[in-house]
């Protein structure tokens, strides 16, 4: 079996057994792009003009040097390299049977069919379980323009599913739960200003008020130095409910949405975005521009959620 993981950083495992993988970033990326759109015959040069986009005979011999580096890496193992990739004269493949295994396809098998406005105790199990997989970002070492799109998506991915189980905290008036899914949440994104109203009213909920006025304060000050601009109406109004001791009740506490919203779960799951962004067309026609595309309606869809 072979592991692969591409959050964080890249790494490989045979048989759970680690290995030095010998491939510089371009035979990385090329493994990365090929094993996440597994069973895809791709024509060698839409493949290179896909992942690197230079002129012609620039990006063929580094995708000869990227293929050659990724069978000599399979040399090191007891694997064979024709069980993964076929490489024919004209186009490649990733043989989607192999006995291949990554962090990716893992942490969108958890979340695809978990994200909900109403997370189960199942679900928020599988999606706790998906955020310990999502160590880091997607390839951040990667700077090819086909990995752009996936690795927001990930991100994004990986910020709903954290949300859900925030909110199924809340739902079980579980604030000190609540409160560490939501400082997790704002470790990755510190101006997500509907978690810091939520964490502040679980701390007022279990009677930390104290901890409720830091969290404003904290909040204030993040959105002071990251975006200029001072708290939203909603915010403020509810430190100024924590202040005079009185804030949300329980039930009230989980209608605390993102901005504009009426929503009182986490946003939309973009799993079905996700997989078209990992998932590309024959040809040239999928651009950076459509990716962007497609990331800005993510973003729109977990911003309305």
């Amino acid at each position: 079996m072979l592991d692969a993981y591409f959050l964080e950083q890249f790494r490989l495992r045979v048989d759970d057994h680690p290995f030095d993988v010998e491939m510089r970033s371009p035979a990385r990326s090329l493994f990365a792009f090929l094993s996440l759109n597994p069973d895809r015959k791709f024509r060698r040069e839409v493949l290179a003009a896909e992942l690197w986009g230079h002129p012609p005979m620039d990006i063929m011999k580094r995708l000869r040097q990227a293929l050659h580096e990724i069978n000599r890496a399979f040399d090191n193992t007891p694997l064979s390299r024709e069980s993964f990739l076929t490489a024919k004269s004209g186009t490649v493949e990733f043989n989607g049977k192999a006995p291949f295994r990554s962090d990716v396809h893992a942490f969108m098998a958890l979340t695809n069919e978990c994200l909900s406005d109403t997370p189960s105790q199942a679900d928020a199990v599988s999606l706790q379980k998906a955020a310990e997989l999502y160590r880091g970002d997607l390839l951040p070492g990667c700077h090819d323009d086909w990995c752009l799109g996936p690795r927001e998506l990930l991100r994004l991915q990986y910020l709903n599913s954290l949300e859900c189980v925030m909110h199924h905290h809340l739902q079980r008036s579980e604030w000190n739960a609540a409160i560490a899914s939501g400082a997790k949440l704002l470790a990755r994104d510190p101006v997500l200003e509907h978690i810091h109203r939520k964490i502040m009213a679980s701390h007022h909920m279990k009677g930390d008020r104290a901890s409720a006025i830091a969290q404003y304060e904290s909040c204030k000050r993040t959105l002071r130095q990251e975006l200029g601009v001072s708290p939203m109406k909603e915010t403020t109004a509810l430190y100024e409910r924590i202040i005079a001791d009185t804030a949300p009740e329980a039930s009230a506490v989980i209608n605390i949405g993102a901005p504009g919203t009426e929503a009182s779960g986490p946003g939309q799951p973009i799993g079905a975005l996700l997989d078209g962004a990992l998932r590309t067309i024959s040809g040239t026609e999928r651009s950076l521009q459509s990716m962007r595309t497609t990331l800005a309606e993510a973003k729109r869809r977990a911003d309305s959620g």
